[in-house]
C-alpha cells in the first residue's frame, strides 16, 4: 500500500473513512457521517487488520501511528521512523509494517505495539506482505529496487525506474511493483525473485490485486487509466478510463474493484464487467483501504493530507448489490487464505 504523497494537495485536514454497507437489494446510494476521529499530524496511508478490525493511520509529520479499534474507534498512538508514507498488516501475525521514507527503513509494529526496525533502500514509498510466506517487499524510489524482508534477513530485488507502489498476491506468491518513471509493472517471483516487466500507462501510482480472480489493477495518474492485468500470463487485459485514478483497492468477496480519483469521486469496477459506476465523495481521493471479511463492510479512505493535522470522518454509504450473496464462497476461500 501506498500514499500518493507526490500527487496530493493538502486541501483539507481529515481523512475520510467509509464504512460502506453492501445491501443486496437496496437499489439507492446514500452516505451519512457517524464520527470524526483526531489522528496525528499529516495522515498520509491507511491499512486494516480484517481479523482484529483495527485501523492503522500513518502521521509523516509527527513519526506517528495511530491504532484505531474498528469496534469502538478508540484511538491509540505508537512512535515509529522518520516520515512514515506507507503501510502494510499481516492478519496472520498481526504485525503492521510501516515504511519510513526519511529514515531508509521499516517499523514494525506488534498487535500489543512494541516495535521494532529493518533497515530498507532509499526512499522507501511503498510496502507490502504476503501473509502466507510473512516476506514484507518494500518499494525503494531512491534506489530503483526492492527490499525483501524474511523474518531477520533482508535481500534486494531490482526494479524500474522510481518504484512508487506494490502489491502481493499471496494466492499465485508474485508481487507486482508499480514503477512511475518508466510506466511498467515489475513481476517478481516470491519462491525465486525471479523478475519480469509488464508495459503499463503513464505515470503509474497505484496497483490493487483480487487474488481470487488473480487480476491486477494498475491506475495510470497521466494516462487518465486503470490498467487490468491477467496474473496466470501477466499480459493486459483491458485498460478502463478513468480520469486521475490516485488510488485502487480490490473487496475479493465481491469482486469490486474501488478507485480513488484525483476529482473526488470512487469509481467502482465490476471486476466480472469492467462496467464502471461512479460515486461522488468530495476531496482527493488518495487511500482506500478495504476490510473484506466484515461480510457486508467494506472500508474506503479519502486522504487529503493535511498539513498541521488530520480528522478521521466515518462515513456509511449504501450501494446495490447482489454480489455479497454471490461470493459467499470467495469469502471463504479468502478467509482460508488468511488463516493457513
Amino acid at each position: 500500500m501506498h500514499n500518493n504523497d507526490t500527487l496530493s494537495r493538502g486541501l483539507r485536514k481529515q481523512i475520510l473513512l467509509v464504512l460502506c454497507l453492501l445491501l443486496p437489494v437496496l437499489d439507492t446510494q446514500a452516505q451519512t457521517v457517524t464520527a470524526t476521529l483526531s489522528t496525528g499530524q499529516s495522515p498520509t496511508a491507511i491499512a486494516v487488520n480484517p481479523v482484529t478490525d483495527t485501523i492503522y493511520v500513518a502521521n509523516k509529520t509527527d513519526n506517528t501511528v495511530s491504532v484505531i479499534s474498528g469496534a469502538t474507534n478508540a484511538i491509540t498512538t505508537v512512535t515509529v521512523g522518520t516520515s512514515p508514507v506507507a503501510l502494510a498488516e499481516n492478519p496472520n501475525n498481526d504485525k503492521t509494517y510501516v515504511a519510513n521514507y526519511a529514515g531508509n527503513n521499516v517499523t514494525i509494529i506488534t498487535g500489543t505495539g512494541t516495535t521494532s526496525t529493518v533497515a530498507a533502500g532509499t526512499g522507501p514509498l511503498a510496502i507490502a506482505v504476503n501473509p502466507n510466506t510473512g516476506k514484507v517487499y518494500v518499494a525503494n524510489s531512491g534506489s530503483n529496487n526492492v527490499t525483501v524482508i524474511n523474518g531477520t534477513s533482508t535481500t534486494t530485488v531490482a526494479a524500474g525506474q522510481y518504484p512508487y507502489a506494490v502489491a502481493v498476491n499471496p494466492q499465485s506468491n508474485e508481487i507486482y511493483v508499480v514503477n512511475q518513471g518508466d510506466g511498467t509493472v515489475t513481476v517478481i517471483n516470491g519462491t525465486n525473485n525471479h523478475t519480469s516487466t509488464v508495459p503499463v500507462g503513464t505515470l503509474p501510482v497505484a496497483v490493487a490485486i483480487n487474488p481470487v480472480t488473480n487480476r491486477i489493477y494498475v491506475g495510470n495518474y497521466s494516462s487518465q487509466s486503470v490498467t487490468v492485468i491477467d496474473g496466470t500470463t501477466n499480459s493486459v487485459t483491458a485498460t478502463l478510463p478513468i480520469a486521475t485514478p490516485l488510488s485502487l483497492t480490490v473487496d475479493p468477496v465481491s469482486d469490486q474493484i474501488y478507485v480513488g480519483d484525483h476529482l473526488g469521486q470512487i469509481v467502482i469496477v465490476d471486476g466480472a464487467t469492467n462496467t464502471l459506476t461512479p460515486v461522488v465523495t468530495g476531496g482527493l481521493i488518495n487511500t482506500i483501504a478495504v476490510n473484506p471479511l466484515t461480510n457486508l463492510e467494506t472500508v474506503l479512505g479519502d486522504l487529503d493530507e493535511p498539513f498541521n493535522g488530520g480528522d478521521l470522518t466515518l462515513m456509511r454509504m449504501f450501494f446495490a448489490s447482489a454480489k455479497r450473496i454471490r461470493h459467499k464462497k470467495n469469502q471463504h476461500a479468502l478467509t482460508r487464505e488468511i488463516h493457513q
